[in-house]
């Protein structure tokens, strides 16, 4: 008899006292081994299984950790692309902050140094403020001086690789006419604007222009003598079709623009003509011939700086025939040599006249005037 049929009868209550003590002993090994597995389970259970708020804090500090991470890795591709792409779109156009020419002043600073001096008459620049926004991007204020009012104008421009906007008023100047031709009545172009500076007592600003053209040395010879009067630019020829178009430079007497910081003064010899004070070399032979050769490197140094600053002048000048302008314009002057065709005078009315009925003038032009000398407009 096996012991599932013992174990029938021990429950029935028929089975003798031999086959209960035989159930019951079987009966009492399995609770032993009962209690030994279920000890073992528990401990077992333990092992592989934590406390639920133990869980939660593992699966919120990895979350956390993953948080960190992707907050990081955007702090990461920020930096890169501000410290990489962004210098490296800033390479590709015109940036005015760049410091190349100089040794502590932006570039554009000499940068509109010269483009003034050239092509806006009765102003000067006195600096650029610049702030990058990265990517090509500026925020620009030019200052200048207009020498005639005596006041300081602040003009805002935005760069946005290379493209321009705001009030482009620093390339305003005052027209100054060229010689009219030979159909305009000689009454309009000399006698009426003469009668009008005799009629005033006042400080006037004169564009006049020649009966032919002055060497460097002739119109020095003018500033020496007419000392009184401010010979604030001088126009030049320049030899090219463009016959409306006007070029010129500040007299040494006009000029106030001067920084500590100037190009590079081997490539660009008295890009400041200031300069020519400051070199500490002996004059030799007569200063009016001094001055008109000092002139003659000036407008040349000029020129060829903003034939050089190539991106400069396709952004920031009046067109992109201007460079070619320039080019022609040096060319011209290396093979003619530099002839004065015009002056801006400032001085008193009687002055000028003075000055106007001894010199060989074809035309005048009363481009402004103003109480005295010292007030401003």
């Amino acid at each position: 008899m096996d012991f599932n049929e013992l174990f029938i009868k021990y429950k029935n209550g028929t089975a003798t006292d031999a086959e209960i003590k035989i159930v019951e002993a079987e009966i009492e090994k399995n609770k032993i081994i009962n209690d030994y597995l279920a000890e073992s389970l528990d401990d077992l259970f333990l092992e592989e299984n934590t406390d639920p708020l133990e869980i939660k804090e593992q699966v919120s500090n990895k979350l956390r950790k993953n948080v960190l991470y992707s907050v990081i890795s955007i702090i990461l591709i920020y930096i890169f692309i501000n410290s990489a792409i962004s210098p490296l779109i800033d390479s590709m156009y015109y940036n005015p902050k760049k410091v190349t020419q100089g040794e502590s002043m932006n570039d554009i600073t000499f940068d509109m140094t010269a483009l003034t001096e050239l092509t806006v008459p009765s102003y000067q620049s006195k600096m650029a403020l610049v702030n990058k926004k990265g990517y090509g991007s500026y925020d620009i204020i030019l200052i200048r001086t207009n020498e005639f009012g005596r006041n300081e104008e602040r003009i805002p421009i935005q760069l946005t690789r290379n493209t321009r906007a705001g009030f482009f008023d620093y390339l305003f100047s005052y027209d100054l006419e060229t010689k009219l031709t030979e159909e305009v009545p000689f009454l309009f172009d000399y006698e009426m604007p003469l009668e009008d500076l005799k009629s005033e007592h006042n400080y006037a600003s004169v564009f006049i222009t020649f009966n032919n053209p002055l060497s460097l040395l002739e119109a020095v010879s003018y500033e020496q003598t007419y000392n009184q009067l401010v010979f604030q630019w001088m126009s030049i020829e320049h030899g090219t079709e463009r016959q409306n178009e006007k070029i010129g430079f500040q007299p040494v007497k006009s000029i106030r623009t001067s920084f500590g910081d100037s190009p590079n003064k081997e490539l660009y010899p008295l890009f400041y003509l200031n300069d020519m004070y400051l070199n500490g070399e002996k004059v030799d032979g007569p200063f009016e011939e001094v001055l008109a050769v000092n002139y003659e490197t000036h407008v040349k140094t000029l020129l060829n700086y903003m034939i050089d600053r190539k991106t400069f002048v396709t952004v920031f000048d009046k067109n992109n025939m201007r460079l070619k302008f320039y080019e022609d314009t040096l060319s011209y002057i290396d093979k003619n040599g530099i002839k004065v065709d015009g002056m801006l005078i400032y001085g008193e009315t009687n002055d000028l006249v003075n000055f106007i009925e001894k010199a060989d003038v074809y035309g005048i032009q009363i481009v402004d005037m103003k109480a005295s000398k010292y007030s401003r407009k």
